[in-house]
């Protein structure tokens, strides 16, 4: 998946990317069914899963894996208000610090990994929100450091955004093999690659997307015309298909959302990947259905959508969550069983549904844990798929 806040495809970089603490009701049902609210806890314990790793450097904002040194080994990169640092994994299980760059003291700040320049070597777009006081007086932009292919990132080069950035995604857009930005917050924004790590102004994909914060990033080719499309959350879960020539058609799917009722409240997390197995991909995303007194949302819902191979996306599950910020997610196989899971963070809890047979998903609360950002990789090369998670934790997977 290219990488995106919070979230993009494989991922939630970026993005850009939701869950419950503690136990919950297990799922019922196959595809289709609607499981009830917080209930006794389902599914393995938290601990036959992940035991609590090393912690890390950073992340108060988001974090990334990416193999920035060669070594077929994730390094994780994260980003705070003021830094954004690449940290190894060493033998012995603690973390070593390869490199630490400024990004200027920004209040938030968006994270992809790539290869925008086709050197072979993984790069790190950062996309800069605004300077704590100042927003929105502060000039955004986005910020690429070409990888050395060592674990060190070269100088930033700086590009000017016309909006407030704070989610970036990558992937080519144009159809010239070169990788282009998405970039995005209460707008969305194309940047076209012209090479060498350099690229072309802004120009405006979405210009409204109905809340003052918009959400994480995807790009892949949903309907299997060879082009990459966008996924992105706002207002509503944006699906904009790629028509050529820097052309999208853009839709809304019709799952619980965050409404225009919550102008303030930042957009929820979603993947763009395959789970069910049949090569297109899916989406999962958290939603909600109200907004209570306080202004927060209420009314939180897992919801799983199938793709029907042409863009088309089905509710095939749906599960009640507790009320509460929803704003990691991640996918990746964590059980080994074949089948895709999930893993939903927020402030004070993870959560993991795991995937089973007709599409269903068991759910344990790791309440140990918090993020609100996930990044999910094979950090320690024992063949099983870990988690880094903001706020500079690591769960390591003990299942098999």
């Amino acid at each position: 998946m290219a990488g995106g806040a919070g979230i993009g495809v494989g991922g939630l970089a970026g993005g850009a990317g939701s869950g419950i603490g503690g136990g919950a009701g297990a799922p019922g049902g196959g595809p289709g069914g609607h499981a009830g609210g917080p209930g006794a806890a389902a599914g393995a314990d938290c601990e036959r899963l992940f035991t609590y790793g090393p912690t890390f450097a950073g992340a108060t904002n988001q974090v990334a894996l990416a193999d920035l040194d060669g070594d077929h080994l994730p390094e994780i990169v994260s980003v705070d208000e003021n830094n954004l640092i690449v940290s190894k994994y060493a033998p012995g299980g603690q973390f070593t610090t390869l490199g630490q760059y400024p990004v200027g003291s920004r209040l938030r700040a968006g994270l992809a990994t790539g290869d925008v320049d086709g050197d072979g070597r993984i790069d790190v777009v950062v996309a800069h929100g605004a300077e704590p006081g100042n927003f929105p007086l502060t000039p955004p932009r986005v910020g690429i450091r070409l990888g050395n292919g060592d674990g060190t990132l070269g100088a930033e080069i700086v590009r000017e955004v016309p909006t407030s950035a704070y989610w970036v995604a990558i992937g080519d857009i144009d159809g010239d093999h070169q990788p282009d930005l998405v970039v995005g917050d209460f707008r969305l924004y194309a940047m076209v690659n012209e090479g060498a790590g350099q690229f072309a102004d802004a120009v405006p994909l979405l210009t409204d997307s109905g809340t003052f914060y918009g959400g994480p990033i995807a790009i892949t080719d949903l309907n299997g015309d060879g082009r990459q499309d966008i996924v992105w959350s706002a207002a509503h879960l944006n699906v904009l298909l790629n028509q050529g020539q820097l052309t999208f058609t853009a839709s809304q799917l019709p799952v619980p959302h965050l409404t225009s009722i919550s102008q303030d409240q930042p957009a929820d997390a979603f993947v763009a990947t395959d789970l069910n197995g049949d090569g297109s991909p899916d989406i999962a995303t958290i939603g909600n259905q109200t907004i209570g007194s306080d202004f927060l949302p209420r009314g939180w819902s897992l919801n799983v959508l199938l793709n029907d191979h042409h863009g088309i996306f089905v509710p095939s599950f749906s599960t009640d969550l507790p009320d509460g910020s929803s704003p990691a997610m991640a996918a990746a196989d964590f059980d080994g069983d074949g089948r895709t899971d999930l893993a939903l963070g927020r402030y004070d809890g993870l959560s993991v549904f795991l995937g089973q047979a007709g599409g269903a998903y068991a759910v344990t609360g790791c309440p140990a844990y918090s993020g609100w950002s996930i990044a999910a990789g094979d950090l320690d090369g024992n063949g099983t798929v870990d988690l880094a998670l903001a706020p500079g934790e690591t769960a390591i997977n003990a299942s098999h």
